[in-house]
């Protein structure tokens, strides 16, 4: 995620956006460069448009607050719960969600997104999966054969963005071409 700080354009004159690094783990957290800003490469990281209801995606969940700027916690939510929206307010450079009850939650797509999503209840493997310690697949802890049944807690995010399912003691596979979720 990036913040916008000023427009310029190139040698050609090609627009860019001059952006400062927000990622608080990344090499370059704090940095500022130019990017495209061509559409079919970024993104506004919070929605525009309110939808009726929301789904948590965030493997941590998200709180609801009494205010705007997102103070006074009054609640947590879990991934995978669905909430249901009143409308949509802006706060700075922002924007909340103002669910029925008068709470507020991030409208950041990372975080939440539009619309009902369906978490998995189990999976079953189409062929053999390995099931690993950690999200970055980094150390192999048992393997299963087709047809495995496993039961899903939840869901997390590779280091480079890839999706995981967790699973009882570790991760696997979020692939469709390995996997077949049962809802």
């Amino acid at each position: 995620m990036f913040k916008v700080t000023g427009y310029a354009r190139s040698v050609h004159g090609t627009p860019r956006y001059l952006v400062k690094d927000v990622n608080h783990h990344s090499k370059t957290a704090g940095k500022s460069g130019y990017i495209t800003t061509n559409r079919k490469f970024v993104t506004p990281t919070y929605y525009r448009q309110a939808a009726k209801r929301v789904t948590v995606i965030n493997p941590r969940g998200v709180n609801a607050y009494r205010h705007r700027g997102l103070t006074g916690k009054v609640a947590h939510y879990r991934q995978g719960q669905t909430l249901r929206v009143k409308k949509l307010v802006k706060h700075n450079l922002t924007t909340r969600y103002v669910l029925t009850n008068g709470r507020y939650i991030t409208a950041n797509k990372k975080l939440v997104q539009n619309g009902r999503v369906t978490m998995p209840k189990k999976l079953k493997a189409k062929t053999a999966i390995n099931r690993y310690r950690d999200v970055n697949f980094t150390r192999r802890q048992k393997h299963y054969r087709k047809g495995t049944t496993l039961t899903v807690k939840g869901w997390d995010f590779s280091a480079n963005g890839t999706k995981r399912y967790r699973v009882a003691h570790g991760y696997v596979t979020a692939n469709r071409h390995f996997i077949k979720t049962i809802h």
